[in-house]
């Protein structure tokens, strides 16, 4: 008999799982543990891959900057665009007209770059009317022309309230068929104006 506290040395009694000793069942067979540490092994090299990939250099530096050609020269010299009235009156140019190359149409080319000057005897322009008027184009009777308002695209008739800018502005009546200009009126507009003009 062995006293109390001594360590046993009889094996432990079979258990009915099979047959194991309890110590036994605390860890699992050996033949199950491969694949189980494989796949811990490949999560490890594969976090390991991503963290290389997004932590290294990926070359993004910016380019060398590029040495200029020509230094920028400041000029004193004041550019002045105004804008032109709609109806403004066409002025002569003493800008010389060049022949357009043969695929292009109705381009013409200017060779004179020179500056305009406000004392080159040009009189000065009325401003221009401002705001905006509404225009109702209709035809009468049987009468079926197609409508064109200050050179656009014709459309068949009504045009209802159109949105025009304030000014003079030519109103075409054109045949459907042929498209020639079988009527032509002009209006002058003034702001707030919703004239009807009747064909």
């Amino acid at each position: 008999m062995t006293p109390i506290g001594a360590p046993s040395t009889a094996p432990a009694p079979d258990t009915s799982i099979g047959g194991a000793a309890d110590d036994a069942l605390d860890r699992p067979p050996r033949s199950k543990l491969g694949p189980l540490v494989l796949l811990l092994l490949a999560l490890l090299l594969a976090a390991i891959a991503v963290y290389i990939v997004a932590t290294r250099d990926h070359g993004t530096t910016p380019p060398e900057p590029r040495a200029t050609d020509a230094a920028i020269v400041k000029t004193d010299t004041l550019l002045v665009i105004e804008p032109s009235p709609l109806d403004a009156v066409a002025l002569p140019t003493d800008a010389a007209l060049a022949d357009a190359p043969a695929d292009a149409i109705d381009h013409r080319i200017r060779h004179d770059a020179r500056p305009v000057r406000p004392d080159a005897g040009v009189s000065a322009l009325p401003d221009a009317p401002t705001g905006f008027g509404y225009v109702t184009v209709r035809t009468s009777g049987d009468t079926y022309n197609n409508i064109s308002i200050d050179g656009d695209n014709p459309v068949s008739p009504p045009v209802n309230k159109r949105r025009l800018p304030a000014g003079r502005h030519t109103i075409r009546f054109l045949d459907p068929k042929t498209g020639a200009v079988v009527e032509t009126k002009t209006i002058e507009l003034k702001d707030g104006d919703a004239p009807i003009v009747v064909h």
